[in-house]
């Protein structure tokens, strides 16, 4: 993906109080099956979270119900219960085989509904509203 947009890199400059208090200001954060997603829904914003060398099963998936999990059918996941095993194949399908453009609708999504209940915005254009941030290492979407 081509980034044009701003980008604000808070790794390792926030605390995890911070950090939740950030999730608390965007409409939806986009992260891999990490605390991220948690600490996220804890203060009540959607998630997607993609699983990759994880599995739903294992009991991390999403509560909230305007939350979405992304995952591929690969056979060779589960291959550890937290991913921090090294792929064994080398070529992470698990991660290249998630649908990018599910993803996109979903965020897509949640920024129009955002938009659509917003006084402020007269109009909603995607683009204009996300500015990717970095947070512990991890990507997150700050839309609002």
């Amino acid at each position: 993906m081509n980034w044009s947009g701003k980008i604000l890199d808070l790794v390792g400059k926030i605390t995890l109080l911070e950090a939740a208090q950030v999730c608390q200001r965007v409409v939806c954060l986009l992260s891999n099956d990490s605390a991220l997603v948690h600490i996220a829904e804890a203060v009540e914003t959607p998630v997607a979270v993609i699983f990759g060398p994880t599995v739903e099963e294992f009991g991390f998936f999403p509560r909230l119900s305007a939350s979405r999990a992304f995952s591929s059918k690969v056979g060779c996941r589960p291959c550890s219960k937290h991913g921090r095993v090294p792929c064994r194949y080398g070529d992470q399908a698990c991660f290249h085989e998630v649908s990018t453009s599910d993803i996109g609708d979903f965020i897509r999504e949640r920024v129009e509904r955002s938009c659509s209940r917003s006084l402020v915005a007269k109009r909603c254009q995607y683009e204009d509203l996300v500015c990717f941030v970095r947070i512990l290492g991890l990507a997150c979407s700050l839309l609002k």
